[in-house]
């Protein structure tokens, strides 16, 4: 039983975040880029050296940024609804993950998390295992009625900046191949590409091999790590 739900909670998310893509890209490349890439899927890993940072610049906008904890629960439930379990949530937090929300004024317009230790990698069927002082960034997200704003690079800027202030020293994201928007915003705030993991659609009813290149490494059981710079 509880397989089955989880199941469909895990169809519930692919179509939202179907919806989602939808909404933000347009059915001409939705059709074009993102569902042939479902065939090949190639996600770039891009890196930071957070010691290495400038000041941050402060926004024309009137963006700040929170660190999200247990009583924020409801709130992160509200901000992308469907998505996440309250459950999940609980569990990341009590394992030192961070949230991270961004305000425009009063409304809460922004998520983005900050995996730290390992995490598990549901794109890629891993778990990746990071080094202290590693974070990797994921599972960013606006509010659909604020995109186009700046947000997106705003809070980008205060959640590297709060993350160097924390100790982390360097940061990771892995970004889908299709989306150039942001490779092209990472590539301009100085982010590099250090590696790739490729998964190809197999014949019918068979697996999907896992290719890695660059910094990635298989550490066997599931697992994944960087490394180091």
């Amino acid at each position: 039983m509880n397989r089955a739900a989880n199941q469909c909670r895990a169809l519930v998310r692919k179509i939202r975040v179907g919806l989602d893509l939808l909404g933000e890209h347009g059915p001409a490349k939705l059709a074009l880029r993102i569902l042939p890439w479902l065939l090949d899927r190639r996600y770039l890993l891009y890196a930071l050296d957070l010691g290495g940072l400038g000041p941050c610049r402060v926004a024309a906008l009137p963006v700040r940024l929170t660190e999200a904890g247990p009583a924020d629960l409801p709130l992160l439930l509200s901000i992308r609804p469907g998505f996440y379990e309250e459950r999940v949530l609980r569990e990341r937090l009590g394992s030192g993950h961070l949230c991270f929300i961004g305000w425009l004024g009063d409304k809460p317009v922004h998520l983005r998390w900050a995996f730290v230790g390992g995490c598990e990698l549901s794109y890629l069927g891993r778990t990746l295992i990071l080094s202290p002082g590693e974070c990797l960034s994921d599972e960013v997200y606006t509010v659909p009625a604020f995109r186009g704003m700046g947000i997106y690079r705003a809070c980008s800027d205060l959640s590297r900046e709060r993350l160097r202030r924390a100790g982390f020293r360097r940061y990771l994201v892995f970004f889908a191949s299709w989306d150039g928007f942001l490779i092209k915003e990472a590539r301009l705030k100085g982010l590099k590409p250090i590696g790739e993991a490729r998964r190809r659609m197999g014949l019918p009813g068979g697996r999907r091999r896992l290719e890695l290149t660059g910094a990635l490494r298989d550490r066997g059981g599931g697992s994944l790590s960087v490394e180091p710079d």
